[in-house]
């Protein structure tokens, strides 16, 4: 994945659930207060920088969280029941390039590079997740 968007392996990836209880692990490792702020943006367009020692170092960026985050979006979320696990996401771009908004786009972009692309619909065009920081911080 990270080839495929030519994205550093530093900046690490996010993780998507089906639902918060995907990410206990994470948060039980957080504040009262914190875990509230997440459970309220939840599902949504929230991304939480959590403490992790769990998943791989190059999904986490080699840092010692992970980008969390259960979608708005009910197809996404129904992608990682039906996986029966978390999923790495990102958004469908090349780095550094506006995100890809429609089947049409990302077809040109990536069918050559993907088996397949699974057919949906853009819950909210133009507008990125806001990322929390490990102190609730908006950091995008």
């Amino acid at each position: 994945m990270l080839a495929l968007k030519g994205r550093a392996a530093d900046k690490g990836l996010i993780v998507i659930g089906a639902s918060a209880s995907c990410f206990e692990h994470q948060m039980n490792q957080i504040d009262e207060l914190r875990r509230r702020d997440i459970l309220r943006s939840w599902p949504g367009a929230h991304t939480w920088i959590l403490p992790d020692d769990v998943y791989p170092p190059l999904v986490r960026g080699y840092r010692d969280t992970l980008a969390c985050r259960v979608p708005g979006h009910a197809q996404a979320r129904a992608l990682c029941e039906a996986f029966g696990a978390t999923l790495v996401s990102t958004s469908a771009n090349t780095s550094g390039q506006p995100a890809v908004e429609t089947e049409q786009e990302a077809n040109r972009q990536f069918a050559c590079h993907v088996d397949y692309i699974l057919p949906g619909e853009v819950l909210e065009r133009g507008r990125a997740s806001t990322i929390h920081g490990l102190n609730g911080e908006i950091l995008r």
